[in-house]
């Protein structure tokens, strides 16, 4: 971290896309950056950096959310 800027080659592309996979599938932000190799708070230094990727992180949140909401759906309706 030259002169208290961050760098994130840590987090690479593939590491991202693997992360926001990882969230897609339910797993939580602290897990999900663990299983990448990166910490969290690399994680949460890049949301701040990059705005575009906090979305598409809220994005990945949304659609596991999604996928439990239908599953409860489903039960219920199923008896």
């Amino acid at each position: 971290m030259p002169d208290g800027v961050p760098t994130f080659e840590k987090f690479s592309a593939k590491k991202k896309a693997a992360y926001l996979k990882a969230l897609r599938e339910g797993t939580h932000r602290t897990t999900a950056s663990r299983s990448v190799g990166v910490s969290h708070a690399l994680v949460c230094m890049y949301r701040q950096a990059f705005p575009q990727f906090a979305l598409e992180e809220e994005q990945a949140d949304m659609e596991a959310n999604g996928t439990v909401e239908d599953a409860l759906f489903q039960a219920a309706c199923s008896g």
